[in-house]
């Protein structure tokens, strides 16, 4: 039974000549948390990065999840920007269900990596 999971999103970015990688998801069972599984998690994350050329990892979380910026933290990832919304509508949104997941760079996308670790690692 997975205890993790993982999705990775990859874009190359024109005029840069890079290609970044950028945790889109990362859950972690609550059982399983506080243990060195979100380490091993992102290390994972890291290493996929690296295997297809990525010369940077992003990630990003709500302000509100300290467990989160901190597992971030000591995977060696720095804030590098701060960001601001302001809701228009109240979600959910008009044919979508739920509130809308996006990221910086989701027109760029081209790959997606996504794995998931059991207990056996």
């Amino acid at each position: 039974m997975p205890i993790a999971y993982l999705w990775v999103a990859f874009a190359d970015v024109p005029g840069y000549e890079i290609r970044i990688a950028e945790i889109d998801e990362i859950s972690i069972l609550p059982a399983h948390q506080a243990q060195g599984t979100g380490t091993t998690t992102v290390a994972t994350a890291e290493a996929i990065a690296r295997e297809r050329g990525a010369a940077v990892l992003r990630a990003s979380t709500g302000i509100e999840n300290v467990a989160s910026q901190h597992l971030h933290a000591t995977a060696g990832l720095d804030v590098i920007h701060v960001s601001f919304e302001k809701q228009l509508l109240d979600p959910p949104w008009p044919g979508t269900g739920t509130p809308l997941a996006r990221s910086p760079h989701s027109s760029l996308r081209e790959l997606t990596a996504v794995f998931a670790l059991d207990e056996d690692g």
